[in-house]
């Protein structure tokens, strides 16, 4: 189904190896919401539901990274779809000059898996964006600037180690799938966000931070009573934010949490 996305992912790519002279202008659109709606404009919003693909916005990104202390400088997000969050987080990262020295500094604190091939490639193409539009511009002539960007990857973020990440930030799929054995908070089907944010709590280190989009049926759903029992015991809270329904599209209400 996300073959129909290509087109607009090789679209970025092209831009990513862009002339300089194209006016820094025509980037802006790709760094905000302009993916989501390219994506919605090819794909039916059932299987986008299937697919979990919502992608955050740079508004509602925006928002959650109110809550995330200035002095996190690494970040991992193990669902990160076309980038929103990393984007967001780049905006606490020094721009070099240089587009490839910048890059490659990035590539040490901005950590992203995906299951879907293109949303990768979406991610460092908008990354790369995101450097030339701050002023970062390329002194090799590099044919695929993207390429620098290896610590976002294709793969399984529920299997992510955070590691010394001091900062994870989260939208995950909201579709329903089946707890595995041995979830000591629930059993038979749930929402897949609650078992991100559940595998996501056990691999942090101490001290890290929490900042995540997620549905408010794990904020106010009766069934999840055991979750947020489970969660409170490995997080120190400090915001639960009801924000309303995601998007027009989406028809699902949303949360932000940090801890």
């Amino acid at each position: 189904m996300v073959a129909r996305f290509v087109p607009y992912v090789e679209h970025l790519e092209r831009l990513a190896r862009r002339d300089p002279r194209t006016a820094v202008d025509d980037l802006a659109p790709h760094l905000d919401g302009e993916a989501g709606r390219r994506l919605r404009d090819v794909v039916a919003i059932d299987e986008l539901r299937t697919l979990g693909a919502f992608f955050t916005g740079e508004d509602l990104a925006r928002r959650l990274f109110e809550f995330v202390p200035q002095d996190r400088r690494r970040f991992i997000d193990p669902a990160c779809g076309c980038g929103d969050l990393l984007l967001a987080a780049s905006a606490r990262l020094d721009v070099d000059t240089s587009l490839e020295t910048t890059l490659v500094r990035w590539n040490r604190r901005l950590i992203g898996r995906d299951l879907v091939p293109e949303f990768v490639r979406a991610a460092r193409a908008r990354l790369v964006l995101a450097a030339l539009h701050r002023g970062a511009r390329s002194t090799t002539r590099r044919r695929n600037p993207a390429r620098l960007l290896t610590n976002i990857e294709i793969g399984d973020g529920r299997t992510l180690n955070p590691g010394a990440a001091d900062a994870v930030l989260l939208n995950p799929p909201y579709g329903r799938v089946v707890a595995p054995a041995g979830c000591t908070w629930t059993s038979g089907l749930t929402t897949e966000a609650s078992l991100f944010v559940d595998g996501v709590l056990d691999r942090c280190r101490p001290g890290a931070h929490l900042a995540a989009v997620l549905p408010e049926v794990l904020r106010a759903g009766a069934r999840y009573d055991r979750f947020r029992m489970a969660v409170e015991e490995r997080l120190s809270v400090q915001t639960v934010i009801p924000v309303g329904v995601f998007d027009a599209l989406t028809d699902v209400d949303v949360f932000l949490l940090t801890g």
